[in-house]
């Protein structure tokens, strides 16, 4: 019954919405059956290759021009996830 409702959980939860998922079942313990989920942080390109996880976009300021912190030489910036 456990295996069968961490499957469907999975299923449903994850996979059906387009993720890959890797699932261990312990039972080392009598007291303490548990899973542990792997899931995929990285999207599918159309050909079926990995795509990227995330990208870099800079902020901008009000003319559009990238903006930066103090005497630093590098630009600010914030990770967008593509997932």
């Amino acid at each position: 019954e456990q295996k069968e409702l961490l499957t469907k959980y999975v299923q449903e939860n994850f996979v059906n919405e387009g993720m890959v998922a890797d699932v261990a079942i312990h039972r080392d313990h009598p007291d303490n059956p548990h899973a542990h989920v792997m899931l995929t942080n990285r999207p599918f390109n159309s050909d079926g290759t990995w795509g990227i996880k995330s990208k870099k976009q800079y902020i901008l300021d009000e003319n559009g021009n990238k903006t930066y912190t103090g005497t630093s030489k590098y630009p600010k910036s914030r990770k967008i996830l593509m997932v």
